[in-house]
């Protein structure tokens, strides 16, 4: 899962490039669901749990 874990914060990142708020939201509910299910703990979790972070704050 840790390769994945990698492409979590790039993927949300661009969805917040995007500017669309659609993408964005979605993006979102993929990123909670996705992140109530993660274990463990490395440096790729926290990238993406900040990235997870900044998208809920740009949506607000």
């Amino acid at each position: 899962m840790a390769e994945a874990r990698l492409l979590y914060g790039v993927i949300i990142r661009d969805a917040m490039g995007s500017g669309d708020k659609e993408l964005m939201t979605a993006m979102s509910k993929v990123s909670t669901f996705m992140l109530s299910r993660a274990e463990g703990r490395d440096e790729a979790l926290e990238d993406w749990k900040h990235a997870d972070e900044e998208l809920r704050k740009a949506l607000d």
